[in-house]
This record gives structure tokens, C-alpha cells and sequence, in this order.
């Protein structure tokens, strides 16, 4: 006969499976005494925790979300109307000075920061208070067409080669349309800002079924992944986004940027929950980046 005896020990370890996907493992011991309570061995236990953390992570950055949602909504209502009146009062003494004078100068400073605030600003209403989604079914190609025609005046004058790669009879996904194209227009600019020195930027587009995902899918966590999804993988040649920070760049704020304001992927994660899908990265410092972007499919009957 066995008694359990008190746990001793309890502790969460990190390990790396073949796949080299990380998994977090509960692991505690507790002394096993017979029926003399003379000690007998050692119980060890292991739970792989893996989803109860991700689950705790999307629940504790929900509850940030909507905090911070609350919070910019105010603040940003409250500085819109000073800043108004600070630009307004900016270009009065803009008009008072010669180009040529230092004042002029400071005054036109003035007006840049003023500017810089608002459009941090806008991003805040946007982050804060998206509008509500008006789904219909659409064709991803069409809306990533369209945002490359707006985009490529600027990759040309960068030397970025637009690759489209997109597959054959791709359903039709339930999305706003407004919002999808945000995170393609969001997604394009990153990849543009990361190759200064010019590059490729492909675009694939294929529907896949995610009960079971390939070696190169197998970090997108998507909902119900028994389902048939459309994926776009947006691929950059660029500058890549180190370990240490490619855990933080969908969270609010985060920038290594000296101009950004670190709200553009936010976003795009948000904009892809609030569609059923699900957006996700891989990337490698020197060689670039790809986005992974999960789509309900829908096929038609």
C-alpha cells in the first residue's frame, strides 16, 4: 500500500520537441511512504501546459486590449482640440516669418510634431474604436491586386520586385473588405520600409485544409483547424526581426522604429480576429520575413 505523500516540488520547464516547436511542461514530484510511512520512491508528474499558457496569454492581452482601448479613446479625444488650436496658431506665425528666418524654422517644427501627434492619434481611434465589420464574400486576389497598384509607384523607386503568386481556384473568403485590405496595405508598407536597399516581395495565395499542419505552417495557430482556410503568405527579402523581438511585434506599441508608433501589426492581428482568421510570422535576420495570413474558406454549393 501506497500513501502519497506532500508534493515537494513544482516548476514549468521550457523544451524544444525535433520539430523545433517550444513546448511548456508542469513538472512536480511528490514522495510515495508505505504503510509504515517509511519512504518509498518519488512520483514525478508532467502536464504539458502548452495551450493552458498560450490560452492564458490571448486572455490577459484581450483584457490589455480593451483597457487600452478605453484609455486611448479618452486621452485622444481630450489632446485633438489643444492640438488644433496649436496648429492653427503655428501657421499664423508660419505666415509671419521669411523662409530664411530661424523663427520660421521653429515655427514649421511646430507644425510637423502637431502633425506627427495627429496621425499617432488617428492610429489611437482606429486601435481604440474600429468600425464596425460589413462582411460579404470576396477574392483575396482582388483586393491584394489593389493595393499593389496603389503601392507600386513607391516599390519601383525602391527596385522592390512585386512577385504574385497566386493559386488556382482559391475560394472566395467572408471578410470586410476595408479591413482585410488594411492589414494587406499594413503588411506591404513593412516589407517595403525593411528592404532600403531594394528586393522581392511575393505574394502567394492557396487554400489549404489545417487539421494538420506541414513543417512550414506548423507555428500558425488557427481556430478550428479542421476547416479549409485560404492563406497569404507575404514574403520579403528585407532585413528580417530578431528572436528577441519577433514575440513582441504584435503587441501594442512596440516599435524599432525611431518614427513609428508600433500600432500598424497590432492592428492587422486585431482586424484578423475580428475576420475569423488568423495572422502569424517567421522570419530570419539578413534574409526577411513572411507574414502568414488564415482565412475561413468559403466554397460554394
Amino acid at each position: 500500500m501506497f500513501i502519497p505523500g506532500k508534493r515537494t516540488d513544482e516548476r514549468e520547464v521550457s523544451f524544444q520537441r525535433k520539430d523545433h516547436k517550444r513546448i511548456i511542461v508542469g513538472l512536480s514530484s511528490s514522495p510515495i511512504h508505505d504503510e509504515n510511512n517509511k519512504f518509498d520512491g518519488v512520483v514525478l508528474l508532467f502536464r504539458d501546459l502548452t495551450e493552458v499558457r498560450h490560452l492564458k496569454m490571448q486572455v490577459e492581452r484581450m483584457e490589455r486590449l480593451a483597457l487600452l482601448g478605453e484609455l486611448s479613446a479618452g486621452i485622444a479625444h481630450e489632446i485633438r482640440n489643444p492640438l488644433a488650436g496649436i496648429k492653427a496658431g503655428a501657421q499664423i506665425l508660419e505666415d509671419s516669418f521669411g523662409a530664411d528666418d530661424f523663427r520660421y524654422q521653429i515655427v514649421e517644427r511646430i507644425v510637423r510634431e502637431v502633425d506627427k501627434a495627429n496621425r499617432l492619434l488617428k492610429e489611437f481611434f482606429k486601435f481604440a474604436r474600429p468600425t464596425k465589420p460589413k462582411f460579404k464574400f470576396h477574392d483575396v486576389e482582388m483586393i491584394i491586386d489593389g493595393v499593389y497598384l496603389l503601392l507600386a509607384p513607391k516599390m519601383q523607386k525602391r527596385n522592390i520586385q512585386f512577385i504574385p503568386d497566386f493559386g488556382t481556384e482559391v475560394p472566395q473568403v467572408y471578410i470586410d473588405e476595408t479591413q482585410f485590405e488594411q492589414v494587406i496595405l499594413n503588411l506591404f508598407l513593412n516589407s517595403i520600409d525593411a528592404m532600403q536597399a531594394g528586393g522581392k516581395l511575393k505574394v502567394s495565395t492557396f487554400k489549404k485544409r489545417l487539421r494538420v499542419l506541414d513543417k512550414e505552417k506548423e507555428k500558425l495557430d488557427v481556430p478550428n483547424n479542421d476547416l479549409n482556410y485560404v492563406l497569404v503568405e507575404i514574403s520579403d527579402t528585407g532585413s528580417g526581426i530578431s528572436k528577441e523581438n519577433i514575440g513582441k511585434i504584435f503587441n501594442p506599441f512596440f516599435t524599432t522604429k525611431a518614427d513609428g508608433i508600433g500600432l500598424g501589426l497590432s492592428i492587422c492581428s486585431r482586424l484578423m480576429e475580428e475576420n475569423g482568421g488568423k495572422i502569424d510570422v517567421v522570419s530570419e535576420i539578413d534574409k526577411g520575413t513572411t507574414f502568414i495570413l488564415a482565412l475561413p474558406a468559403f466554397i460554394h454549393r
